[in-house]
Order: C-alpha cells, then sequence, then structure tokens
C-alpha cells in the first residue's frame, strides 16, 4: 500500500483563506517586536541576575554572550510568540536554499515570492531586529515547494514539511454545510443543470451525465484528465456557465485564457495553482490549431508540470489544473485524426435552439445568486461520483456531429486528396508513386498545406492494409514501383474514422475479377511515364 499523506485533523482544518489573510509588512514586524522586546529583554535579565547571584559578581562581556547563544528556539518564540509567528506565516526557507515570502493578491491568489539568500537579507531581514534576527538565523526548519488542493497551507509528509503554493477555493468542503442557504438556491441549481443539458448536450442523457459527474469532479477538487470542448454560437449562455463555474470554485484558483501564448511559448507560470482554466476564443493561425493540441496533451494528461517564471527559478510541481475550450468557430486541430481525440476531448453536441429573453434574464439572475453557487458547490460535493473515469467514460459516448466535424477538420492534405482520388478511375489500376503526388500537389489549393514527396508518401503509411507499394522487375534491369489501391477497403476505412461528411460523394464499386491481375498494357504503361 502507498503511503498516504499525513491528514490534519477535522477540528483543526481551516479555510485557507481566512488562514492566511494578510501580505507580509515590514511595518507590522517592527510594530510586533517593539511591542514584545521588553517582555524578552526581562527574560534575558532575569538570566543575568540568577548569573551574577551564583557568581556572586558582575558577568563579563564572554559570560553574557554565553547567555545570548544559549537561548532557545523555543525561548525566543515563548517570549516573542506574535513577532515570530508572524514571520514564520509569511516566509519559509526553501531546501534549494532560496527565500520564499508569502502574499496573496486583492483576488486573493497566493504567491511565494522567490528571494536567494543575499537578496532576502538586503531586502527583509533588516527589519526584523536583533533578537528576532537571532531566532530567524536559528529557525533552520526547511519546506519543499508542493502544489496540493487538498492540503493545508504547510503540511508533513514522511518527515519532510512542505509549503502548499495553493491558494485554496472559495468554499471548504471540510466545514458544515449551511442547509438554509442551500434551500435557497436548490432551484437555481438545477435551473443550471437543465441549461447545461438542454443547450451543451442537445438533451442528450448520456452526454449530460458525463459533462455533470465532470464538473462535479472538478468542483469537488480532482484534476480531469479530459478536456471539455465547447463550441456554440453566440447566445448559448457558454460565458454566463464558465464564470459561475469560476465564481463557485474561487476566481483565485481560476483563470480565462484568450490566447495560446502559456502552452507554446517559453514561460508557463500563470498556469501554476490554477483548478479551472477557461479557453476562450483562442487566436491562432491555421498551423497553431495543431499545434496547440499536442501542446495540450501533457497540461490535460500528465501527473506534474515544470512551471517557468521569468526572473525565477522554474519548478515542477502537482499538476491540479481542468480545461474548458469555449468558442464561436473551430479552436482544435488533432495531431492525428483517427487517435487521440478519444482520449482527452469531451465535445458536447450543442443544441441549436435560441432561448427567450425572460429565459436568459432568469439564467442571469441565478448564476449571479451567491446561495445559487453556495448550493451547486454542495451539489457537487454530495453527488460526485466516487471511482468515476472520465477517461473510460469518454470511449462509450456516441458520434456527434461535433466531434465529426472536429475529426474532420483535422485530416491532413493527404487524407483529404485521397478522399477524392478515390472517386476517379486512377484509383481502379496501379499507380506510379510520382503520379500520384503530381495529382496531390494540382489538388491543392493553399501551397501552404502542401507536403514534401517524403512526408506524403509516409502519410500513405497509415493505410498500409489499403496502399501497397509493389515493385515488378521486368526485361533487363528495369524496375518498376507503383502503388496498388483496395479502393472498396480503403473507403471502408475512411468510413469507421468518419473522414466522410454527410455532403461527400463516393461510391463502393465491386472489384471486377480481371483487375486482380496486372495488364500487361498497363505495366507498359507505368514504364512509358
Amino acid at each position: 500500500m502507498p503511503k498516504k499523506l499525513m491528514k490534519t485533523p477535522v477540528d483543526e482544518v481551516t479555510n485557507y483563506i481566512d488562514q492566511f489573510k494578510p501580505n507580509f509588512d515590514n511595518m507590522q514586524v517592527q510594530k510586533l517586536y517593539k511591542e514584545e522586546e521588553p517582555i524578552f529583554l526581562k527574560f534575558v535579565s532575569d538570566i543575568k541576575n540568577k548569573k551574577r547571584v551564583q557568581k556572586e559578581g558582575n558577568l563579563t562581556q564572554a559570560e553574557i554572550k554565553e547567555i545570548y547563544n544559549n537561548i532557545t528556539v523555543e525561548q525566543y518564540e515563548a517570549k516573542l510568540p506574535k513577532t515570530t509567528t508572524y514571520i514564520k506565516q509569511r516566509i519559509y526557507h526553501g531546501f534549494d536554499g532560496k527565500f520564499y515570502v508569502c502574499c496573496r493578491s486583492e483576488l486573493g491568489e497566493f504567491f511565494a515570492k522567490e528571494y536567494s539568500p543575499a537578496d532576502f537579507k538586503n531586502t527583509f531581514s533588516k527589519y526584523f531586529g536583533e533578537h528576532i534576527y537571532k531566532w530567524f538565523d536559528m529557525n533552520c526548519m526547511l519546506y519543499i515547494l508542493s502544489m496540493n488542493n487538498e492540503q493545508q497551507r504547510t503540511y508533513n509528509f514522511d518527515g519532510c514539511y512542505y509549503l502548499n503554493l495553493f491558494s485554496g477555493y472559495k468554499y471548504d468542503k471540510q466545514s458544515t454545510p449551511d442547509e438554509t442557504k442551500i434551500n435557497k438556491g436548490k432551484e437555481g441549481v438545477q435551473f443550471i443543470w437543465n441549461h447545461m443539458k438542454d443547450q451543451f448536450c442537445s438533451n442528450d442523457e448520456f452526454y449530460f451525465t458525463n459533462l455533470q459527474n465532470a464538473i462535479r469532479k472538478m468542483v469537488a477538487g480532482h484534476k480531469l484528465q479530459i478536456l471539455i470542448y465547447l463550441k456554440t454560437k453566440m447566445g448559448k449562455g457558454k460565458g454566463k456557465i464558465t464564470n459561475f463555474l469560476k465564481a463557485v470554485m474561487g476566481n483565485q484558483v481560476c483563470m480565462t485564457l484568450n490566447n495560446d501564448n502559456v502552452f507554446m511559448k517559453d514561460f508557463n507560470g500563470s498556469l501554476m495553482g490554477k483548478a479551472f482554466v477557461v479557453l476562450d476564443e483562442i487566436c491562432h493561425d491555421f498551423d497553431g490549431f495543431k499545434s496547440l493540441y499536442n501542446a495540450l496533451k501533457a497540461y490535460i494528461t500528465e501527473p506534474n508540470i515544470t512551471y517557468r517564471n521569468l526572473y525565477s527559478s522554474h519548478k515542477e510541481l502537482r499538476n491540479i489544473t481542468s480545461y474548458l475550450m469555449t468558442g464561436n468557430y473551430d479552436m482544435l486541430k488533432l495531431d492525428s485524426s483517427d487517435k487521440g481525440e478519444d482520449r482527452r476531448i469531451l465535445v458536447l453536441p450543442v443544441s441549436n435552439s435560441i432561448k427567450p429573453a425572460e429565459y436568459c434574464a432568469l439564467l442571469d439572475a441565478y448564476v449571479e445568486d451567491e446561495d445559487v453557487q453556495y448550493a451547486f458547490f454542495w451539489d457537487c460535493i454530495r453527488n460526485q461520483v466516487q471511482g468515476w473515469n472520465e477517461l473510460h467514460e469518454l470511449k462509450k459516448l456516441p458520434m456527434s456531429a461535433e466531434k465529426k466535424a472536429m475529426i474532420l477538420h483535422s485530416l491532413d492534405s493527404a487524407t483529404t486528396f485521397l478522399k477524392d482520388f478515390l472517386n476517379t478511375k486512377d484509383s481502379l489500376r496501379p499507380i506510379r508513386p510520382k503520379r500520384l503526388y503530381d495529382l496531390y500537389i494540382d489538388s491543392l489549393e493553399n501551397s501552404k498545406h502542401k507536403l514534401t514527396p517524403t512526408s506524403f508518401h509516409d502519410k500513405l503509411k497509415n493505410y498500409s492494409d489499403y496502399i501497397v507499394l509493389e515493385r515488378k522487375k521486368h526485361e533487363g534491369s528495369v524496375t518498376t514501383t507503383f502503388y496498388n489501391i483496395n479502393r472498396e477497403g480503403l473507403i471502408k476505412c475512411f468510413q469507421d474514422k468518419h473522414f466522410y461528411a454527410d455532403y461527400d460523394d463516393y461510391e463502393i464499386v465491386e472489384e471486377k475479377e480481371e483487375t486482380k491481375e496486372e495488364p500487361k498494357n498497363e505495366i507498359k504503361e507505368l514504364n512509358d511515364t
């Protein structure tokens, strides 16, 4: 059995935000120290007097210095409790040798500013006061940075102490629920669930159940291993619902992005500590569609992510982020149209119905109601399906028009060409590789999508069961290379992979017996070309 994290007793667990409110304030440190310093000095004075009585004379400077050297960390903290506690809650010494000064933004977002020992001493320790500085120098407990949405600010695991960089959710699931607030918001919760079922899932029970389970799992504090993909027309309420989910979880642990820079470039530190990220109307060029999908893979499924910030050392931390992509147009292109999508992306079958103004006004009122937000949180906590595996359930979902559109949008130019090529007479007989590539080039409307000959023929290897490269040696040293295409089999393959749109024209023809052998005139024709 793997070791479990040491849980703090329930009666000691507090909301992260209540546990840590103010930022580090050097003026506050000086104020607390000034208030407590006389108590500490009296404590030292009592020790000196006791030593004088024992010695029956005045103490030397060396003896006084020895008294200070013998004061323990516990004694410092007993006589300077407010000052030392204030500092311990805000400044941590990392195992990496750096000092981390903890702060909160106006939104409640927690972050730890990183300082080298020299920079820390120049910036902060000069405000400590002589005796506090000695205590701080002796207080050598070291912390490992972590990202854990199930633990307090600091916790102990397997003998090591950890500094948790997670900001904390808006509501504490270990607190006692307020049933009065829950009852007030219950009607709004049901309205919002019904809206998601009707508008985002076209009242499909199977899709809605999976969407509901995914949202409940995320709100309950667990990372989703899938990306929820919501492509709709304007006026479906997707912005209202995503803002509502952010309000339920806490804006300090949520983020909305309108570009893909954090995934495509060097610095992704802004994602650190985010439990829910909305990718809304992501803008990129054509090549960026596939690149974004490739970049997102690790963020969706990997247990740990390396985060990088400018002027800070990189940090490998637990990946706790769940993703939802929304927009009015195609936002993602799969790296391979016949794999991956079923494993990572929940493409919702959105409705085309339009709701009246009165309905939209009621939705606005519910999503902004704090009682509804609170009740929705507890609905997720109480009704989360334990052991629900989104990766397993995703494979059971039926093909939707939206999912099929994503597959078609992701087809590479070689596969798109093959779909049209199968409708020509050339597909009924052997064809030279160069001739096939030339036909491919002629079919392209945009040269930007052109594949090199090597890349084109590599793409054909994906269908090697139906496109076979053969070589035949003739009289002398002449060798002919050509593709034999199983037209019927390849069309069936494309059908199974959902490569055909409803408007695509194709016709499966029975392969005639005589086409199974290579007519001599066709081989001659191949050689002539």
